[in-house]
């Protein structure tokens, strides 16, 4: 399964006048500016679920499932945009690959569940939760994955 996990990070305020040290203005003639986040990982995702599947008339069945997942990151970008007090709004491009930029581990894992609707035993409706359990970050922060999954199959 092909997915996105993708993330924003609220803005954050920066007074640049500010010195923590002294307490009080530090007199950097520098804006002080809001900054935002935002990235778009892609995963190969692949589940290991047990499931069970029960007919809820002729041609409809309810299922669910369950079970441990991997996921290998492929590809994603990342930006960062800067509002400033004063003057222009700068984008700027983070990391083109997240993953070979060394920003984010390309191995995941942790458990999700599904539950679900098959019409005809073919369309499979779904919607379930992945809970990462490994920490994807690789700048110190606890960063770990938390994906609700809305899904559609078609089984030939």
């Amino acid at each position: 399964m092909l997915s996105s996990h993708g993330w924003e990070n609220p803005g954050y305020y920066y007074n640049a006048n500010y010195n923590p040290s002294a307490g009080n203005g530090s007199g950097n003639s520098s804006p002080n500016y809001s900054s935002n986040s935002k990235s778009t990982p892609y995963y190969l995702n692949i589940p290991v679920h047990i499931g069970y599947k029960f007919s809820a008339g002729r041609n409809v069945s309810l299922f669910v499932n369950a079970g441990p997942y991997i996921s290998i990151g492929l590809f994603g970008k990342a930006t960062e945009t800067i509002f400033p007090d004063e003057g222009a709004v700068t984008t700027r491009t983070a990391a083109n690959n997240v993953f070979s930029d060394k920003m984010l581990n390309r191995f995941d894992w942790g458990l999700g569940f599904r539950a679900g609707i098959e019409i005809v035993r073919h369309v499979q409706l779904s919607i379930g939760y992945d809970w990462g359990m490994k920490n994807i970050n690789k700048n110190g922060v606890d960063c770990k994955n938390r994906t609700f999954v809305v899904s559609c199959a078609y089984m030939f």
